[in-house]
């Protein structure tokens, strides 16, 4: 019972790659009837000339223009850890890169605006001008120096300013 499912499954197997192999195994076997020249279901078309036609090969100038892609954007890389620290209040605007830091003739100087405090046991950070500046960073050229839970000590030179935050 075993040798002839065997020999069974071995005569399978061998029809299989004959018929998945054939063309390699015999590559003169043409299975496809030849057709004769002329002789079509209407009976024989008239003799005409054929003339040899000669293979087509793509010019040069036939090749497709090569696909121009626009260069890249600007990508300005941010680190999502960063602390950011500066805080603008919706409606203002952001401040423009060509500002010149000396005043006009007519202008008195611009004195940094305390906004808030935001006082923890790790840090401690005031709010001038719409900018969150920690101890020893500075605004406008000046330098925030102490930072108290009312009053916040700025330096610039060797002026010193205590700004206070207003109440509304």
């Amino acid at each position: 019972m075993r040798t002839a499912i065997l020999i069974i499954g071995l005569i399978a197997s061998l029809g299989y790659a004959a018929f998945t192999y054939w063309p390699v195994l015999f590559p003169s076997y043409n299975p496809k009837p030849a057709v004769q020249a002329g002789v079509g279901a209407l009976g024989p078309a008239p003799a005409q000339p054929v003339a040899p036609q000669e293979p087509v090969l793509p010019t040069p100038e036939a090749k497709a223009p090569p696909l121009v892609l626009p260069p890249p954007p600007d990508i300005k890389l941010v680190d999502p850890f960063a602390l950011r620290i500066n805080v603008r209040r919706p409606g203002d605007e952001p401040a423009k890169a060509a500002v010149s830091t000396a005043p006009a003739s007519d202008e008195k100087p611009r004195i940094p605006k305390l906004e808030g405090i935001w006082w923890d046991v790790d840090m401690k950070v005031a709010f001038i001008s719409g900018q969150a500046v920690p101890i020893g960073g500075s605004i406008m050229g000046w330098k925030v120096v102490t930072i108290a839970k009312d009053h916040v000590t700025i330096r610039k030179g060797s002026s010193t300013k205590v700004l206070k935050v207003e109440e509304k």
